[in-house]
């Protein structure tokens, strides 16, 4: 079973999946996206990603999007005793503080934006 990678060298979240995926050495087809050429909005890919976004995972039948999901289910599906994403509560409550922090950062900021 093959498992596909959409991805735009540009964006930061597509980078994000693609040291996830050298960081576990999974076997991938990377398949890079030109945004500006609109490649995102192809009735192609709109049908895997109605979202529009990249990164985009496609494993067998299964489609994902959201960087941070395809970092953690690539970590659950292929590498489940690897420290990158830990079992223990304790320590994955950290990465997922981790993973998550810009939430909270980017509320603040847009904050002071706004005003």
């Amino acid at each position: 079973m093959s498992i596909d990678l959409y991805y735009n060298k540009f964006s930061g979240p597509s980078r994000a999946a693609l040291m996830t995926v050298r960081q576990l050495n999974i076997d991938i087809n990377l398949k890079q996206l030109d945004l500006s050429a609109g490649e995102h909005m192809t009735p192609e890919y709109l049908a895997i990603n109605p979202n529009h976004k990249v990164p985009t995972l496609v494993d067998g039948e299964f489609v994902l999007w959201e960087s941070r999901a395809i970092m953690q289910y690539l970590c659950n599906r292929y590498a489940p005793d690897s420290t990158l994403y830990p079992k223990d509560p304790k320590k994955r409550a950290l990465v997922d503080r981790s993973l998550n922090f810009d939430f909270s950062f980017l509320a603040q900021l847009s904050e002071v934006m706004v005003f």
